[in-house]
């Protein structure tokens, strides 16, 4: 049993305009407004919010000197006065003077579930292959095995969708008492 060149490009046919009507659909849908949540207070010092904290853990710094722009960095360490970071591609360490930080935040870490992924593609994988197989025993069968390969198909699309975690959120670690936060998530 194997599929012909005749059922495989019909089911090929039958994939491409699936995708491209999703495609469609999706280019007509408008984009909500990004929602901005303004951030509580905290009042820990920034001693006590980089106690816990290890080298090579990653920041997200906000200075007094330009507040609209987010610096990413890894500690490096930290002292009484200052918060070193290590920034890619840089070899000496960035300083960054307490007096001067607005905000300390941790970022949110998404997550990657590879086994969510993995075993959405075999199932995908084995249902396209099952119709594939069902499509070879007759032409009256080939009705049957196109439904099948479309679900397979929506696997397969669907498996790195199934393998992220949405619900990282960011850490304020430590906040100026002067200062409002706010932040945009997508």
């Amino acid at each position: 049993m194997h599929c012909s060149s005749l059922q495989l490009k019909v089911f090929a046919t039958i994939l491409f305009v699936a995708a491209n009507a999703m495609h469609q659909a999706n280019a007509q849908t408008s984009t909500p407004a990004a929602e901005r949540k303004i951030l509580p207070f905290t009042s820990q010092p920034p001693e006590s919010a980089l106690l816990y904290m290890k080298p090579g853990h990653k920041l997200i710094l906000v200075t007094s000197k330009d507040p609209k722009v987010k610096r990413t960095c890894h500690l490096d360490s930290a002292t009484a006065d200052e918060i070193r970071c290590r920034q890619p591609f840089h070899d000496q360490p960035v300083i960054y003077h307490k007096a001067d930080l607005d905000t300390i935040i941790e970022p949110g870490v998404s997550h990657f579930y590879l086994w969510n992924f993995v075993v959405m593609l075999a199932l995908g994988g084995g249902v396209i292959t099952g119709a594939c197989f069902l499509g070879a025993v007759s032409a009256i069968a080939i009705i049957g095995a196109v439904p099948i390969a479309i679900i397979g198909g929506l696997m397969i699309l669907a498996a790195p969708l199934m393998s992220v975690d949405e619900e990282a959120q960011p850490a304020v670690l430590y906040q100026k008492p002067s200062t409002v936060l706010g932040v945009s998530f997508d």
